[in-house]
C-alpha cells in the first residue's frame, strides 16, 4: 500500500510518498514552468503539476490520496481550486487509486 500526501500550489507542489510495504518516504517538490496570467496558463501549468505526481508514483501497488483543499479567503482560492480539482480529477481515474482524501486547511 501506497499514500500520497500533496499540498497544492504552483510556486512548490509538496507531495510525501509513503511506501508501507518498502518502508519508504518521499519527499517531492513540483515546479511548474511559467505564471498563472490566462485561464489557459492556470490549466496548463495545473496538469503539468497532476502528471509529475503520477510520474513520481508507484502505479503497481493500491494508492491512497490525501490532498489539502486551498484556503477559500484568499485571493488565489480560485486557481488554487483549479489546481486542486485538476489533480484530484487526474488521479481518480487511475486505476491503483483506490481512495482520495481531502482535508481542509
Amino acid at each position: 500500500m501506497i499514500y500520497i500526501g500533496v499540498d497544492p500550489s504552483f510556486t512548490n507542489t509538496g507531495v510525501c510518498y509513503l511506501d508501507i510495504d518498502k518502508k519508504e518516504i518521499k519527499f517531492v517538490a513540483i515546479s511548474p514552468n511559467g505564471k498563472n496570467d490566462h485561464y489557459v496558463d492556470i490549466l496548463n501549468r495545473s496538469a503539468n503539476v497532476a502528471l509529475n505526481i503520477i510520474r513520481h508514483s508507484d502505479l503497481s501497488k493500491d494508492v491512497s490520496v490525501v490532498i489539502e483543499e486551498p484556503l477559500m479567503v484568499s485571493q488565489r482560492a480560485s486557481s488554487l481550486g483549479m489546481l486542486s480539482g485538476i489533480i484530484t480529477w487526474t488521479m481518480a481515474f487511475m486505476p491503483s487509486i483506490k481512495e482520495i482524501y481531502s482535508l481542509n486547511p
